[in-house]
């Protein structure tokens, strides 16, 4: 019964957020742009958005009530809004906000303690350089074939903050969702015509979507 009560707090919970992700991204949007002295776009959202964005918000939240105990479950959200915020932003501006990176290494280090305490941060460090290091890695090889890095420096510090959230356990589960989801992306984006050989996308949702399938897919699979 508990656990029912939980999961509806949850899930309306999820269903404002994913309500109001629009205006709140529109809001990243307008600051990022008067920081830069920039007139500020006007972007219209249509229904479909909104739609996925509230199915998203309340299927992850409910997610995270029925995986995690109390503390964590709210961390766990706090990801979950963030990602979906973080890919709408970067979406429609191709920048990932480094007020969200921050925001998601803090998260990450708050999970991390009520994880394993402080022994934990020392594989989050570790995750965090290796991912550090392999996003490099790729950007470098990348270059020496298209002349283009491929990735932004958004990208890499968004991937790195993820990367310490998640952990050395759940690394592998991290560069899977972003494989998964990237390739997802690409396939759709050929099929509808958005994207052709050699075209740049944004890559902070696959980045995201990444971080939330490690933190939850190892547990949820465990309760199946």
């Amino acid at each position: 019964m508990q656990l029912l009560i939980k999961t509806v707090i949850y899930a309306l919970a999820g269903a404002a957020f994913g309500w109001s992700s629009l205006p709140l991204a529109e809001r990243v949007i307008a600051y990022k742009f008067r920081k830069k002295n920039k007139e500020v776009p006007v972007y219209v959202w249509n229904a479909e958005e909104r739609f996925i964005c509230i199915l998203a918000s309340v299927l992850l939240s409910t997610a995270t009530a029925y995986c995690f105990p109390a503390v964590q479950s709210v961390l766990l959200c706090g990801f979950v809004f963030i990602a979906i915020i973080g890919t709408l932003v970067d979406y429609r501006i191709r920048i990932i906000p480094n007020e969200l990176v921050l925001l998601v290494f803090i998260l990450g280090l708050f999970f991390n303690l009520t994880e394993g305490g402080a022994g934990k941060l020392i594989s989050s460090v570790v995750s965090c350089l290796c991912t550090f290091a392999l996003f490099l890695l790729t950007a470098r090889i990348t270059y020496c074939f298209v002349k283009s890095i491929g990735v932004g420096a958004g990208d890499v510090k968004l991937a790195s903050a993820s990367a310490f959230a998640v952990g050395v356990d759940r690394l592998s589960w991290f560069y899977l969702g972003i494989a998964v989801s990237l390739l997802i992306y690409i396939l759709v984006g050929f099929y509808l015509k958005k994207i052709k050989v050699g075209s740049t996308f944004p890559m902070g949702g696959q980045i995201m979507a990444g971080l939330v399938a490690a933190l939850l897919l190892p547990e949820l699979l465990s309760k199946i």
